[in-house]
């Protein structure tokens, strides 16, 4: 059932219950790593395509320039060198009405060339749509072989994510956990690859969908995420 009184947020890879670019009613996140493009025009007629509500785009180092240009959308990126990693397009029908960050304290080192990098920077943004407001985080969490800074990712995740418990909350991005890794969190999760999934608040009756998006060879869970605000606020 789809009327928001017996249907609990739940996991739902693949496949969309309720379509989320024409039931007005939902906030759409679409979520894509770009892999440190400069550009990349399959996002492009992804976002065209489906007009998402927000565009959290991860490792876009070098994609300032080009999301700024992106027609319809404001594009939040933090300035220096780690926190520019995580770019968030913000568009018409969303109002913003705070934008901070959440900050870890624990560098980290790459899987491949071993360079070190600075503590992970997250941003936090309160958004509105239809009367509804939402806590938005966007994450990028290090990977495998960073056990205490990706331990240390995971537990600010989750107090952010439980800290106002009358606005729901969601956390999506690329988690460098497979889902049975975050049974840990103790709260609902959808996902759209590997990696990639969000994390939301508990609010029985939720309606909370997601489908996977074409994604190009060489990056990974490009997904659309849905939250139904009306069942939300029930």
């Amino acid at each position: 059932r789809l009327d928001g009184r017996h249907h609990r947020t739940r996991r739902v890879p693949g496949r969309l219950l309720v379509d989320p670019v024409t039931a007005p009613t939902m906030l759409r996140i679409l979520v894509a790593n770009i892999e440190s493009a400069r550009t990349r025009p399959e996002l492009a007629i992804l976002i065209d395509q489906h007009r998402p509500d927000v565009v959290i785009v991860l490792q876009a180092y070098r994609a300032r320039v080009w999301l700024n240009g992106i027609p319809g959308y404001q594009n939040w990126q933090y300035r220096g060198v780690e926190a520019s990693g995580i770019a968030v397009l913000v568009g018409s029908t969303i109002k913003l009405k705070r934008r901070r960050a959440l900050r870890m304290t624990r560098p980290w080192i790459g899987p491949k060339a071993g360079h070190k990098h600075r503590p992970r920077t997250y941003p936090r943004l309160r958004l509105q749509k239809a009367g509804h407001w939402v806590r938005l985080l966007p994450v990028h969490l290090p990977t495998h072989n960073n056990p205490a800074a990706q331990a240390e990712s995971l537990a600010a995740v989750r107090r952010w994510v439980v800290a106002v418990p009358n606005v729901f909350s969601v956390a999506a991005g690329d988690w460098n956990r497979m889902v049975e890794e975050l049974v840990t969190l103790q709260l609902p999760v959808l996902t759209v690859g590997k990696v990639d999934h969000a994390v939301t608040s508990e609010r029985p009756g939720t309606v909370a969908v997601c489908r996977r998006l074409p994604t190009p060879d060489d990056c990974h869970g490009w997904g659309l995420y849905a939250f139904d605000l009306e069942t939300v606020a029930r």
